[in-house]
């Protein structure tokens, strides 16, 4: 306990003066003779110890009367370990200030992140010379403006009028980790933390104990209604990860409401390439998610960008949903073999008349005498189909030179797909055998296997691009391609199985060679001898898929990421040694950053700090090298839901509270800073004596 008027402590000597006057009024009993008084000698004695007991009862109420009103006038203060005769102590104090993009919310009574920086100017308005403070921005970083506590209050001041929303998350642990390391190298004995937040239950998640080593007190000032209503757009997505030119393609945008109300008719629009494509009306039940499909055909090959959007809410930043995608067209395939048909017409349907030109892919054909004369630099795939060493009729060495071509144009970042006939153990794969091409072939032959009852593929991988489009009984259902011979494989280290028979012989493997892809299909292209697959309906869909991801890169999904999130790029293949790097229609900054110095030789970008379409450009001797990725906030933040003032203090230990003094903001601050001052409780305590003194005095007045 202190007191700002310490010397009028003195004040409490005045409660002798009822003492004194006491001892002074009594009076000097007279003794007079009278006859035998034994009877009214006894009851006189009973009346005077009720009589002296009222009385020590009515001088000890006057006594703490004088000393109530004494200690009301020196103007105690309690809860404050450190003050002392009305001393206010140094103080050291951290803001967190909540900058995630949940802030950003429109309530009643204005935007949360501008009331949140009224109450931090209020803090450090609320300090004197010579205390110290700093300046932490809370979202899932904690962006410690003042590395140390400054005196230069003005400064800090300043750091809170220019700071901004973000768009990230929240994760209140580090920020309060933070907060609690620079105290500790405080010497000021008064210690404070302020997490001024809208106490987003994302905020609170996989939460460990704060150890208090600092000994400062946290205080929770809570921004924002308790509930409040958003949708969001959480998710939009291609149903396929790999598409082509003028093929229908499914987009599905992903509805969260967030709300305990039902919503109805949002105006959902869809842009493509900066033009609007769809807009439609959906409804989203309460607390629930919908999912709405839209279907585009992409005209023209390269990266595409976009966005979906809804009618603007209170929180608009989860209300625009960013998406980028490559679209693979005329894709130039060499397919080398003496039966090539089947695959032709698979790859492109009009290639009987004239590849069309607006077409995914363009198919050329090649016998294997003249894949050992033709340079291979035009065309972005090979596939080799039914290799027969009797009916190639070339020398080792010319087999031996197209395998020295197939090992180098995969090398460079181009890919390789065999479809396996012939003999294994001479020609071609022989030749890619020898120990000069180690590391490109993704299998070892063993003998050919002929099957009574045909084999299946049994499993693949789901996830993998080149099943995207399929339905789980498209490929091993009752209609899906019969296989009557395979070989006995043997995967290469390096190499993946993505398909499997159900006799567990692998039937599609893949390999990466240098920048490029080598994948073996463990059948014919065309042999109804091997299998019925180039007559099953699933054979054009599935050999597309595989041009496809053959061309595409080897990291598809890093084209959509979350705000905050590393950008990766390859530069395999192009030669390149750095990338610049921007965001669309933003401050036109642009960023340069160069390789990676390993052998991979990435781009790792990590200045994704709002969404929105982001443009990598990659300078190479020969051209400039565009592409486009999308960078999204993190919907969990969407959720407005709170976490329970009981559940903070849980949390936060026996050293948090809030501070809920709204109108009185700066009074209810310097009432912990200097303790709670309890003037007015003590005089109405004095009161309530005096009045109960009065009516003990005037009994015994009427007694006597």
């Amino acid at each position: 306990m202190g007191f700002l008027n310490p010397f009028l402590l003195f004040g409490i000597l005045a409660a002798a003066a009822p003492l004194l006057i006491h001892l002074w009024s009594r009076r000097q009993a007279k003794t007079i003779d009278f006859s035998s008084l034994m009877l009214l000698l006894e009851a006189h004695r009973r009346s005077v110890s009720r009589l002296q007991l009222k009385n020590l009862l009515i001088l000890l109420l006057r006594m703490l009367i004088v000393v109530f009103i004494a200690l009301a006038l020196a103007r105690p203060l309690l809860k404050n370990a450190f003050s002392f005769a009305g001393a206010r102590m140094k103080t050291s104090c951290v803001i967190v200030l909540d900058n995630s993009y949940s802030m950003d919310y429109v309530g009643i009574e204005g935007r949360r992140f501008e009331l949140a920086k009224e109450k931090a100017v209020e803090i450090i308005n609320s300090l004197k010379s010579g205390d110290s403070a700093s300046l932490i921005l809370m979202s899932d970083l904690a962006d410690v403006v003042f590395r140390q506590l400054t005196t230069d209050l003005q400064q800090v001041h300043e750091a809170i009028k220019n700071a901004s929303i973000s768009q990230r998350t929240t994760q209140v642990l580090p920020a309060l980790q933070a907060a609690e390391s620079l105290l500790a190298n405080s010497d000021n004995p008064n210690k404070e933390i302020y997490l001024i937040t809208d106490l987003s239950g994302n905020g609170w998640e996989n939460w460990q104990n704060v150890t208090p080593d600092s000994g400062a007190r946290v205080f929770v000032i809570k921004i924002g209604e308790s509930k409040a209503d958003n949708v969001a757009i959480e998710e939009v997505y291609f149903t396929n990860q790999l598409i082509g030119v003028n093929i229908p393609v499914k987009l599905e945008a992903k509805i969260h409401n967030f709300s305990d109300t039902p919503l109805k008719d949002i105006t959902l629009k869809l842009f493509i390439d900066g033009e609007k494509r769809r807009e439609i009306s959906v409804s989203v039940p309460a607390n629930d998610r919908t999912v709405q499909p839209f279907t585009h055909r992409f005209d023209l090959p390269g990266a595409h960008i976009g966005h979906l959007e809804i009618t603007n809410d209170r929180l608009t930043i989860d209300d625009t949903r960013y998406f980028a995608v490559n679209v693979y067209g005329q894709i130039k395939v060499l397919c080398a073999g003496e039966r090539t048909l089947y695959l032709t017409l698979a790859l492109n349907p009009t290639t009987s008349v004239s590849p069309a030109s607006d077409y995914s892919i363009m198919p050329t054909t090649a016998s294997l005498k003249e894949l050992s004369q033709i340079p291979y630099d035009e065309y972005d795939v090979i596939i080799i189909a039914d290799v027969n060493t009797e009916d190639a009729d070339l020398s080792r060495r010319e087999w031996e030179l197209i395998g020295q071509k197939l090992y180098n144009f995969a090398r460079n970042g181009k890919s390789v797909l065999f479809f396996v006939d012939g003999k294994p153990d001479s020609g071609l794969f022989a030749a890619l055998a020898n120990n000069n091409f180690n590391g490109f072939m993704p299998v070892r032959f063993g003998k050919v296997n002929s099957f009574t009852n045909p084999l299946k593929l049994a499993q693949y991988d789901q996830q993998h691009p080149i099943f995207g489009i399929f339905n789980q009984g498209n490929l091993t259902g009752a209609n899906a391609p019969n296989f009557y011979k395979a070989y006995n494989l043997f995967t290469a280290s390096g190499s993946k199985n993505i398909a499997v028979f159900d006799n567990d012989i692998p039937a599609i493997v893949e390999r990466e060679v240098g920048w490029g892809k080598v994948i073996l299909f463990n059948t014919s292209a065309s042999d109804a001898n091997w299998s019925n697959l180039h007559l099953n309906p699933n054979f054009v869909p599935l050999l597309q898929q595989m041009v496809f991801y053959a061309t595409s890169s080897n990291r598809i999904a890093d084209k959509n990421i979350f705000v905050g999130g590393i950008y990766s790029e390859s530069l395999r293949g192009k030669r390149g040694t750095e990338a610049k790097i921007q965001r669309l229609n933003a401050d036109k900054v642009t960023f340069t950053v160069p390789a990676s110095v390993s052998d991979n030789k990435d781009i790792r970008f990590d200045k994704t700090t709002a969404a929105g379409i982001y443009l990598s450009e990659i300078q190479t001797p020969d051209k400039i090298h565009r592409d486009f990725f999308a960078v999204n906030v993190d919907t969990r933040e969407s959720d407005l839901s709170v976490l329970s003032e009981e559940e903070v203090l849980r949390k936060l230990g026996n050293t948090a509270s809030f501070i809920e003094q709204a109108n009185q903001f700066s009074k209810t601050i310097d009432s912990y800073r200097m303790g709670k001052e309890i003037f007015g409780e003590l005089l109405i305590l004095a009161v309530i004596l005096m009045l109960v003194e009065v009516v003990l005095a005037n009994h015994e007045r009427r007694s006597e």
